[in-house]
């Protein structure tokens, strides 16, 4: 097996896990919602919309295999840390005035609020393409980089 078969191989368990865990989801927080006296159909419409967070998700999984094919040894810890920075940030960011620029380019902050809002597709193409582009190379490198037993 190649190793960019057996690298393409384990990104399935994020794109695939990822979907799957966003639209059950929203699908349990549309039925909790329709259990409370909403609307039953909104289920569908919550679990669909759960997914426009996928790319945002998706661009930590690019950091991580960025990192395991150019920085092997920071591919856990710096993806974790990046993600526990940026909710931080997310969480405390008005509070400490930070610049809005800065807080809307985060990946979580810059998905658009389904179904309140329109779907704003420009920020969800962006992150898709900055993880694809995070994920290729990744796995372009670490076809060719020497891996070390043990």
């Amino acid at each position: 097996m190649s190793r960019t078969s057996w690298a393409l191989q384990r990104l399935v368990i994020p794109a695939v896990g990822s979907a799957v865990l966003l639209l059950l989801g929203g699908g349990l927080l549309g039925l909790s919602y329709a259990a409370s006296g909403g609307p039953a159909g909104q289920t569908v419409s919550l679990a669909l919309a759960a997914l426009a967070y996928r790319p945002a998700g998706m661009v930590f999984a690019g950091i991580a295999v960025a990192l395991f094919g150019w920085l092997p040894r920071l591919a856990i810890a710096v993806p974790w840390g990046v993600l526990a920075a940026m909710w931080v940030v997310v969480l405390v960011g008005d509070a400490l005035h930070l610049p809005t620029w800065l807080l809307d380019s985060l990946p979580f902050s810059a998905t658009p609020y389904q179904p309140l809002e329109t779907m704003a597709w420009t920020p969800v193409l962006v992150m898709t393409l900055i993880a694809l582009l995070l994920c290729w190379l990744g796995v372009c490198r670490f076809a060719r980089r020497d891996v070390q037993p043990g």
